[in-house]
């Protein structure tokens, strides 16, 4: 216990007294002291202090009263095993070296340990050494071990604890989720531990769910590949402690969407620090309370729905007994979901019988007419937000009169299985009615009178007039 308090004591002592000199000399003994440090400087890493003790002096350094060397080890550092060329070791309080230093030679002691698992930063070490200066059998001079791996004499051996990496993975989806738009993935790659290297191999990668089509990716930090072709996203990249990358996906939503997408990414790290990404774990979402949610998106199904019209014309809007008068047919895709050309057709009128068929034309599709149940057709599909537009020219016949009427329907897709299930009828887009169909009416012709014709139709209206006036005189 005497011993323990003088050991203390002095080195306390030493401490507060000593200015710190690479070698001291007295008498024939020349001393010179060294502590370097190796091992993984991370939280739990194995290190190693060696210090060498060289005495270049013409005499011994002997084993005299009181240690050679005090090593007030570093808080956060654990010896698990030390030892020495010669003399002794023990840890009472500080650690204590008894030993010799042969004239022209030295003495190495090892002290191997582990730091703790919570540290994290700066340690720093340093031991001191006792020296018989004169050779006489008792230890008159102090000094300090010195780091050789820095220039300044005489100073402490530091190393720099930094915590192994640890990165996580979050994901967001975004957008109007709705059919036939654009669908956002945002997800942020965060450090929290350590600095993490660009390590071989992919450290993060999503592959984008089926039925949605990746279009590209950006990353702010790293590089990030979008592969069109196998639906898939792949960054790689550096990140120092606290820094994190954000990467914006972009995707697009079928027409027919409906439901859920399920998208999950995988990060993979180097959780141990030895260069190797060893570590996955799958991204989360941060809006669930979980730690390893997947990113669901659910996509509306919108109705299908149509805006349908149809009305007549002539070229000087005239509608007369052997006069051309034109149809026309527009069908504009308003709904959630794209209409094929499914068997059937997709659009059907009959005209008037006082209507004689001359011809048809449309932006896209097929049309015809059958003379024999006068009912014009077209067959196409109508994506959706896009329209057909088409005209058909017809003949009044020269007996025609009166007003006549004609109206379109439309068969549709409504639940996507490939079959028109569903009808609408066209409307008169001119008038205020719903539904109504296109309408025109035969202007009454007016009769063409010969030269016989005329003089009759004169000699008549003279008689009429005669007679008108003897009546008035009598």
């Amino acid at each position: 216990m005497l011993r323990r308090l003088l050991t203390a004591s002095a080195f306390a002592a030493a401490l507060l007294c000593f200015v710190p000199s690479p070698a001291m000399a007295g008498g024939t003994v020349v001393m010179t002291a060294t502590k370097t440090v190796s091992g993984v400087f991370r939280p739990g890493g194995a290190i190693t202090y060696t210090i060498v003790l060289t005495n270049s002096g013409t005499s011994p350094q002997g084993d005299n009263v009181g240690p050679e060397l005090l090593d007030g080890l570093p808080g956060g550092f654990t010896v698990t095993s030390m030892t020495a060329t010669n003399g002794t070791l023990e840890i009472d309080g500080p650690l204590m070296w008894n030993g010799t230093v042969p004239a022209g030679g030295s003495t190495t002691i090892t002290i191997n340990g582990t730091i703790h698992p919570a540290y994290v930063g700066l340690m720093r070490n340093q031991a001191i050494v006792y020296v018989d200066t004169n050779a006489n059998g008792s230890n008159d001079a102090t000094m300090f071990t010195d780091d050789p791996s820095t220039p300044a004499p005489g100073d402490m051996t530091d190393l720099t604890v930094v915590s192994f990496p640890r990165l996580t993975a979050s994901m967001q989806g975004g957008g109007s989720l709705l059919p036939n738009s654009s669908l956002y993935y945002t997800v942020r790659i965060d450090n929290l531990g350590g600095p993490h290297g660009d390590n071989p191999g992919d450290e993060f990668v999503d592959v984008i769910p089926a039925g949605l089509a990746l279009v590209g990716a950006t990353a702010t930090r790293g590089t990030v590949v979008a592969d069109v072709a196998t639906n898939t996203v792949r960054w790689n990249g550096a990140l120092g402690t606290g820094e994190f990358s954000v990467i914006s996906i972009t995707t697009m939503v079928p027409a027919t969407a409906a439901g859920s997408y399920v998208n999950q990414g995988t990060l993979t790290y180097d959780a141990d620090g030895d260069g190797i990404n060893e570590t996955s774990v799958p991204s989360d979402d941060p809006t669930l309370p979980g730690t390893a949610d997947p990113t669901v998106v659910s996509i509306a199904s919108l109705p299908a729905n149509f805006d349908f019209g149809m009305y007549a014309y002539s070229i000087d809007e005239r509608y007369e007994p052997g006069g051309i008068v034109y149809f026309d047919i527009v069908a504009s895709n308003i709904g959630g979901t794209d209409q094929g050309d499914n068997p059937g057709d997709e659009i059907a009128a009959v005209l008037p019988d006082a209507l004689t068929y001359e011809s048809s034309y449309a932006l896209y599709g097929k049309t015809a007419f059958d003379p024999v149940t006068r009912r014009f057709t077209w067959n196409g599909p109508i994506a959706r937000g896009q329209f057909v537009g088409m005209t058909v020219a017809t003949r009044l016949s020269m007996s025609a009169q009166g007003s006549y009427r004609s109206q379109a329907t439309l068969s549709y897709d409504s639940d996507r299985d490939g079959t028109n299930d569903a009808t609408m009828l066209s409307d008169e887009p001119r008038t205020p009615l719903p539904d109504d169909p296109a309408g025109f009416q035969v202007a009454t012709p007016i009769p063409v009178l010969g030269w016989p014709g005329l003089l009759i139709a004169m000699a008549g209206l003279a008689l009429a007039a005669r007679g008108r006036m003897r009546r008035a005189m009598g």
